[in-house]
């Protein structure tokens, strides 16, 4: 069985993104909707000013898929200020 990987750029402007992050991941079209939890590892240094080329692996899916605000509305307001959300255009 082949590991799968996905490769992303995200921009290095919104937050310094560490080695290793963990991430939650929508690849629905409903906003509040979280399909998996994936490792994200940044690849190397930005590969141009402004993005951080991001690999994820070890994908865990939600059956059902999680719904983002309820678990939002029950962070403390500091952790909760350290999520980023980013949709693609």
């Amino acid at each position: 069985m082949s590991q799968v990987t996905l490769s992303r750029e995200l921009c290095s402007s919104d937050w310094p993104v560490a080695r290793k992050e963990m991430f939650l991941l929508s690849f629905a079209d409903t906003p509040d909707r979280i399909d998996c939890a994936a490792l994200g590892r940044r690849k190397g240094s930005p590969r141009n000013t402004a993005a951080y080329n991001i690999e994820f692996d070890a994908f865990v899916f939600f059956t059902p898929p999680l719904r983002l605000s309820p678990l939002l509305e029950r962070l403390p307001s500091g952790p909760r200020a350290t999520i980023k959300d980013r949709e693609d255009p």
